[in-house]
């Protein structure tokens, strides 16, 4: 499925997210890990948001996206957080379009 990001229905909607099972979570010493990992996002979105040029130049280091394409394609938005509010527009979305068995509850999605 091809959709532009930037337009009604999925405007502002997550794209992405990072996710954990509840067992890495809860395992001895990984509390500290996923901490220093959100905190290392949340230290790289002013830098995304300020200087697009270094998403660009490190796109291609990790995906099969092109130099070329990286100059070329919209940045989606990088935010420091979720909004429950949009990933419930998400899963409705997801709901809508059939790409969900069944129902999701947000909420059992988000971790502070």
């Amino acid at each position: 499925m091809l959709v532009d990001g930037s337009s009604a229905p999925v405007e502002s909607i997550p794209l992405s997210g990072y996710i954990s099972t509840s067992d890495y979570a809860d395992a001895s010493g990984n509390v500290e890990t996923l901490a220093a990992f959100q905190r290392a996002i949340k230290a790289a979105v002013p830098i995304a948001e300020e200087d697009p040029s270094v998403v660009r130049d490190t796109l291609p280091t990790y995906t099969k996206v092109t130099e070329q394409q990286a100059e070329s394609i919209d940045l989606p938005v990088f935010p420091p957080t979720m909004d429950p509010a949009q990933l419930t527009r998400l899963t409705e979305l997801m709901e809508k379009q059939g790409m969900l068995r069944k129902p999701i509850d947000p909420a059992i999605l988000m971790v502070n």
